[in-house]
């Protein structure tokens, strides 16, 4: 037999092969697949039932490929760990849904679920963004995690504030955050990239928050705390991992609570202090004008005048070379940006 011959013979054979265990495999693997679709259809149910019961089974016995086909019927299918994913969600919505019946929803799920898994998604519902608890289920649910005296329970608290100073109900959005305060929630926390009170202020710049949270925070920090560096600065600004202050970030982001800001201003303590670039408190105020093409507007005067009574130096040069001075005598030549407020500068 010719060499070509055998070769092609061989193929012959394999191809047969793959061909019978492709027909073979393919009713098992539809079958699976049919499987999986019936057992999601179920959990889908569930879900829309509050059947947590259901969920807490669902999440002890379900393959990797249960769970990862039936979270793709959920809205949020990545917001949490794989862990008691079903459960959590299936609290959350309960909670968030069932306004009237939650403390008996929250007793029935204390009483199925593990310590771990009711801690986890307590936690997860107190801090789902999209949508507030309401107040009383909000206040008994942090005190639900207070009371498990969990060692990482600081950090919890500093999270839950982290967000609320961000939600979606403007008009109460104050009293969460001074709840979260009361339970000792730390508003100079550092294990975040930007200020709790920059995230406050950001807020507020976007249409969504209130002064008066922003007040809060402001009371419950003291001069020190105001100075603590930071790697980024609040909301869109360009610049990031600069170890900026929250006096420095309230050059851009006060526009809409000028009282507030001056607070800041006469509180902070070490106003001459530098980012990495070199700007003081005083660089970032005229740079915002400057840099950022925005116009001087009235409280921004205010802020850089008491600044300079209070003795914030101009002559400290940036790692330009550029000094305070030099952007002030800058922004004074530029009649239209600073327009009938020259003269106050």
């Amino acid at each position: 037999m010719k060499p070509t011959a055998h070769i092609y013979q061989t193929k012959l054979k394999i191809i047969s092969r793959l061909v019978i265990i492709f027909f073979f495999c393919l009713p098992i693997t539809l079958a699976a697949e049919e499987n999986i679709s019936s057992e999601c259809k179920t959990i889908k149910i569930a879900y829309k039932q509050f059947d947590i019961k259901t969920m807490i089974d669902f999440d002890r016995t379900a393959s990797p490929q249960q769970r990862q086909a039936c979270k793709t019927l959920f809205r949020y299918p990545s917001y949490e760990k794989d862990v008691d994913f079903f459960t959590c969600e299936t609290l959350t919505e309960a909670l968030y849904r069932s306004k009237h019946d939650s403390p008996a929803i929250l007793e029935q799920f204390k009483r199925q679920a593990t310590a771990i898994t009711y801690q986890r998604c307590i936690r997860q519902a107190l801090n789902r963004s999209w949508g507030q608890l309401e107040y009383k289920l909000f206040y008994k649910l942090v005190e639900e995690l207070i009371a498990m005296n969990l060692p990482n329970q600081q950090a919890l608290l500093d999270e839950l504030l982290a967000t609320y100073v961000v939600n979606d109900k403007q008009a109460l959005e104050h009293k969460y955050v001074q709840a979260l305060l009361a339970f000792g929630s730390n508003p100079a926390t550092t294990q975040y990239d930007t200020p709790i009170l920059s995230r406050a202020f950001w807020h507020t710049y976007v249409g969504g928050g209130t002064c008066k949270t922003a007040r809060l925070i402001i009371d419950a920090l003291s001069p020190e705390e105001l100075a603590i560096p930071y790697n980024n600065r609040a909301g869109n600004h360009p610049e990031k991992n600069i170890d900026a202050t929250t006096l420095m970030d309230v050059s851009s982001l006060s526009t809409l609570c000028p009282e507030e800001g001056q607070l800041v201003v006469e509180k902070a303590a070490e106003i001459n202090k530098q980012d990495k670039n070199g700007n003081t408190a005083l660089h970032h105020f005229y740079l915002d004008v400057i840099a950022q093409k925005n116009l001087l507007i009235p409280h921004k005067v205010n802020f850089i005048n008491i600044l300079r009574k209070r003795g914030a130096s101009s002559d400290i040069p940036n790692k330009d070379n550029i000094t305070a001075e030099q952007l002030r005598l800058q922004l004074k030549q530029d009649k239209k940006r600073c327009r009938d407020l020259c003269s106050r500068l």
